[in-house]
């Protein structure tokens, strides 16, 4: 199972409604759960399986929400957004680095 936990109400905030929900929709089509609205407090390491050499033991993460839920996981990945890398190209920038475009694109 694949989970995605979201501290603001919707994924990819900043992006426009309409891309938002199609990206959560799309997801959820293939089986993610998408968790809005919760922030990852706390996260428990669990190692299951046999003690002694050869045997194969497996990792349990159990990431806990602000709100209570828990969400298990073979591995965790932690995002804390985006800023576009567009140092290269000339002309105007707004104050993250996105490059300020007219209502043709150009």
């Amino acid at each position: 199972d694949t989970s995605v936990v979201e501290k603001n109400t919707r994924i990819l905030k900043t992006v426009d409604q309409e891309l938002s929900t199609m990206v959560k929709e799309t997801l959820q089509s293939h089986g993610i759960k998408c968790v809005h609205g919760h922030e990852a407090k706390s996260a428990v390491t669990r190692i299951r399986g046999g003690a002694g050499a050869g045997t194969d033991n497996e990792t349990i993460l159990t990431v806990e929400t602000d709100q209570g839920e828990k969400v298990q996981a073979e591995m965790v990945l932690v995002s804390v957004g985006a800023r576009p890398s567009s140092d290269m190209f000339p002309g105007d920038k707004t104050s993250y680095g996105a490059i300020v475009i007219n209502k043709k694109c150009e």
